[in-house]
């Protein structure tokens, strides 16, 4: 354990295994020793936020699929897998009430069968010219869409012509489709997000629960 906590003193990346590792320690720790547990929170949790594999996304989607857990992530953090413990760690601490009262108000509105069902295939994503990288920011954006199991397809459609949108979007098309506005410093990019399942209440409510992520 203590090569590892001299890779994050240097700020060096640790590997998947090293993660794991620390996590499962400090979740030990947390139970046999509170005030040394506290010690290493308060020097490495910043560090470890940084190379955690899961954020906001991940948290909502999980507690999505575990509406039970909803109520617990601040008292219950171990409860959580160990991936989001950090991510969890970090928001018990510094959030403030808007954001958690944003976090009530979307997971307690939100019922897992008020949204399309998860994907069973591999989300297929297209960018113009095949190239993610010819407008700048596209593929983070989209990135980040696909991590919402509902969402199968994600393409870009066309450039908004006039001028770039005064704000960017999501809105409701047909039961099985939504189209999305995305805007970087140049231009903005019309896209289509397509749903797993074809039904027009689900879709309105996936547009809906978007918007107020990404949005709101």
């Amino acid at each position: 354990m203590r090569s590892i906590f001299r890779k994050l003193d240097r700020e060096q990346p640790l590997t998947s295994e090293e993660y794991q590792q620390i996590m499962e320690y400090m979740q030990k720790l947390c139970l046999e020793s509170s005030e040394s547990w506290q010690l290493l929170y308060d020097r490495y949790a910043a560090a470890l936020i940084y190379q955690g594999p899961a954020d906001l996304d991940d948290f909502i989607n999980f507690l999505c699929a575990n509406p039970d857990l909803i109520d617990q992530w601040e008292s219950s953090i171990l409860l959580f897998p160990p991936a989001l413990q950090p991510l969890l760690l970090f928001l018990k601490s510094s959030a403030d009430y808007r954001f958690k009262t944003w976090l009530k108000d979307l997971l307690h509105e939100s019922k897992v069968e008020e949204l399309p069902a998860a994907r069973e295939k591999d989300i297929v994503i297209k960018y113009e010219e095949a190239n993610p990288f010819k407008e700048s920011g596209i593929k983070a954006h989209f990135d980040r869409l696909s991590r919402y199991p509902f969402i199968s397809r994600l393409q870009t459609y066309r450039y908004l012509s006039r001028s770039k949108a005064v704000k960017d979007r999501i809105e409701y098309l047909q039961p099985d489709q939504l189209g999305g506005i995305f805007t970087n410093k140049e231009k903005s990019i019309y896209y289509y997000i397509y749903l797993t399942e074809a039904d027009e209440k689900k879709a309105r409510y996936a547009c809906s629960f978007l918007n107020r992520i990404f949005y709101d």
